[in-house]
């Protein structure tokens, strides 16, 4: 008698595959579709669109290893870098932010699924702080 097997396969060069001993987790999922749908993900608009700096405070006051008199600076620091790479964000990602830091747009990577909003403010904090939005190299603007 066979083994049970469970197999999903996501169309496009990055295939999902769970095999019986191992299951593909939510993290791997989103991992594998943001690679799939690059640049062509749909957009989960956000009515009313909210301010990514009230988001950068909720996300601050969470912060126990920074200080109060900290957080102003850091804020600002967060806020530029966001929204330095707001075109980068848009084009790739589906974020879409305007020029006076409303968040419109979140990347819709599962039909269906809506992201917890609850963490948008660690969300904006971490791609601040962690994730480089400089120009990219192969800009189509050569």
């Amino acid at each position: 008698m066979s083994q049970p097997r469970s197999t999903l396969i996501v169309p496009r060069p990055f295939p999902l595959i769970s095999q019986p001993s191992r299951f593909v987790s939510s993290e791997e999922l989103f991992y594998q579709l943001g690679l799939r749908q690059f640049s062509e993900m749909d957009k989960i608009r956000l009515d009313p669109p909210p301010e990514i700096a009230a988001l950068v405070d909720v996300a601050l006051e969470l912060e126990d290893d920074l200080p109060p008199d900290r957080r102003p600076q850091a804020k600002e620091i967060l806020l530029r870098r966001i929204l330095d790479g707001r075109e980068m964000l848009e084009e790739y990602f589906s974020l879409s932010i305007t020029a006076d830091g409303l968040l419109e747009c979140l990347p819709g990577l599962l039909d269906g699924y809506t992201p917890d909003l609850h963490r948008l403010p660690q969300f904006l904090m971490r791609l601040g702080a962690c994730v480089s939005l400089v120009a990219d190299l192969f800009s189509r603007t050569r």
